[in-house]
């Protein structure tokens, strides 16, 4: 099987596909008040769900009344531009935070872990932080996938292109370390690498989701203009077919980029075969950025590279072409499977298919620029292949989405909207 990069093409027609929603009576709400740019968000159990907001809080939400509890205890975080405390996973009564650490001489993408103690984080150790220390406030990446005992995790390149091909640094990587912190013993052992990196060049990665048969995990990163990428995280020698690139299509027309603008800030400037086989082996591989892109320069329209693909690294699934900013994703359950989309609590807490039996088996990403919800479909090749709108501007910048497990609220799709008024909202039927 080829493997394949798409560039998206036209949109698919919003207000068809909402019509047709409306009349499946789907509704969207705001469960309880509004929070201040909420970013992250993990299943607590069936029905309460953990948020964090980038300016440092960590809120306990009960998904029945809308109540809203703040839990103490969390770290000092370094609340400027993108960083802040960004985001919440939990595993075997343990909750891990990805955040902004507050460092003499800037700061660095940091991950603690600690267990809840009535409304309190208590024993909370940081098990991780980043090598690379930057009074930057851009591209912390700070998303976590927990599974196998290991936690991915993903940083930006902090707004240095020059990180995304230095292996020595933590920046512009998905990391590979164990739940206690500790470098796993099968992570690449390549010359000149951080050991805790997994695969190098990336920008700056705001969605991960592990796939729902496969295993494989999932990431997107933010691009410069037009650069927006789907990757799946492989291991470095994993054999690619150029079935003749990518399939260039028409773009939807839609405003000047800033999604490198990842949270509204300009950018630095300075299956089953798709993932049939696309498990992380021993990772190693190299992204591309800013060796490789699709992507364009703000200022001057010029290409960052004059290659979109090159002999030795991996290219990505999918490309967004005008860039839509993407940030939180989630696999929704199809019947006979499920996936734990960062809910990596046990196999009671998988989300669960029915509710939206129409998105069973592709994949929900948000997108700050241009606040929608899209619906990325998978061919049967468990590769991206076209996508349509889902929400349409209803609720601001989409900063994550989750589906919920099996309980009162399954299969229903938890949306956080990244507003100075913004919120946790619920989208059902």
């Amino acid at each position: 099987m080829a493997f394949r990069t798409f560039i998206r093409a036209a949109l698919f027609s919003a207000a068809l596909f909402a019509s047709g929603m409306a009349a499946m009576a789907t509704t969207i709400e705001r469960v309880g008040s509004a929070l201040s740019h909420p970013w992250g968000m993990e299943f607590l159990d069936h029905d309460t769900v953990l948020v964090t907001e980038r300016n440092g809080r960590l809120l306990r939400i009960d998904l029945a009344d809308g109540k809203a509890t703040q839990i103490t205890g969390v770290p000092r975080v370094y609340a400027r531009r993108q960083g802040g405390l960004l985001d919440v996973a939990t595993i075997d009564g343990h909750v891990y935070l990805c955040y902004a650490a507050l460092l003499d001489g800037g700061s660095a993408t940091a991950i603690d872990r600690g267990v809840i103690d009535g409304n309190r984080l208590v024993r909370r150790q940081t098990i991780f932080t980043g090598n690379e220390t930057s009074r930057s406030g851009h591209h912390f990446g700070c998303r976590m996938q927990l599974t196998g005992g290991m936690i991915y995790a993903s940083l930006g390149d902090r707004g240095e292109r020059a990180n995304g091909q230095n292996p020595a640094t933590n920046a512009a990587s998905i990391i590979r370390i164990n739940l206690d912190g500790s470098v796993p013993a099968d992570n690449p052992s390549l010359p000149g690498w951080a050991p805790e990196n997994f695969t190098i060049g990336h920008r700056n990665p705001q969605g991960m989701a592990m796939h729902p048969r496969t295993g494989a995990i999932w990431t997107h990163e933010h691009g410069p203009r037009g650069g927006d990428e789907i990757n799946i995280i492989r291991p470095a020698d994993y054999e690619r077919a150029n079935d003749g690139g990518a399939n260039d299509g028409a773009n939807d027309g839609g405003a000047n980029d800033d999604g490198a603008n990842d949270d509204g800030a300009n950018d630095d400037g300075a299956n089953d075969d798709g993932a049939k086989d696309a498990g992380t082996g021993n990772g190693g591989g190299n992204y591309g950025w800013p060796a490789v892109s699709h992507g364009r320069e703000y200022a001057t329209g010029r290409r960052v590279s004059p290659h979109d693909s090159l002999p030795g690294y991996v290219d990505p699934v999918w490309v967004w072409d005008p860039s839509i900013a993407p940030s939180g994703m989630a696999f929704y359950p199809d019947a006979g499977g499920g996936t734990d989309n960062g809910t990596s609590s046990g196999s009671d807490m998988l989300p669960e298919a029915g509710m939206f039996p129409e998105f069973a088996g592709h994949l929900l990403v948000g997108s700050l620029k241009f606040r929608r919800l899209y619906l990325v479909e998978l061919d049967e090749d468990g590769l991206p292949a076209s996508e349509r709108v889902i929400i349409d501007g209803q609720i601001g910048r989409i900063r994550d989405v989750a589906v919920a497990p099996p309980g009162p609220f399954a299969g229903a799709i938890l949306l956080l909207s990244d507003e100075a008024q913004g919120g946790l909202y619920i989208m059902r039927r």
